[in-house]
């Protein structure tokens, strides 16, 4: 799990599992009850959905409003996800992103960095 992100309200994780695929947690339930010590308690989430990329996703950002999330691939190709349909609604190559492992945005969700 090195590649993850709660979405900004903290009860969904994306998580980059292998060949381009990103998981779709919901963490609202995860907590068993019962705090610490044994049990079934707290052990994580229910996987609620999946999307897939073309290659394997190295970083994830989710927008301020939570309803979309955006990967970069290892081969440097950006994608903007709607969550709610698990469709890709926008992609494009970083011309030049050649090994970027890090995507990340403003506040509004008005600008995207990728490095």
């Amino acid at each position: 799990m090195d590649v993850c992100a709660f979405n900004p309200s903290g009860d969904l994780l994306a998580v980059a599992g292998r060949r381009g695929y990103v998981h779709l947690v919901d963490w609202r339930h995860a907590s068993g009850g019962g705090g610490g010590g044994g049990g079934s308690g707290g052990g994580g989430g229910q996987v609620v959905g999946s999307i897939k990329a073309n290659a394997g996703v190295r970083a994830l950002w989710w927008l301020p409003n939570g309803r979309e999330l955006m990967t970069l691939g290892e081969d440097a190709e950006a994608y903007l996800w709607d969550v709610a349909t698990r469709r890709c609604v926008h992609r494009w190559k970083d011309d030049g992103g050649f090994g970027s492992r890090v995507l990340a945005g403003d506040r509004s969700g008005g600008y995207v960095a990728v490095g």
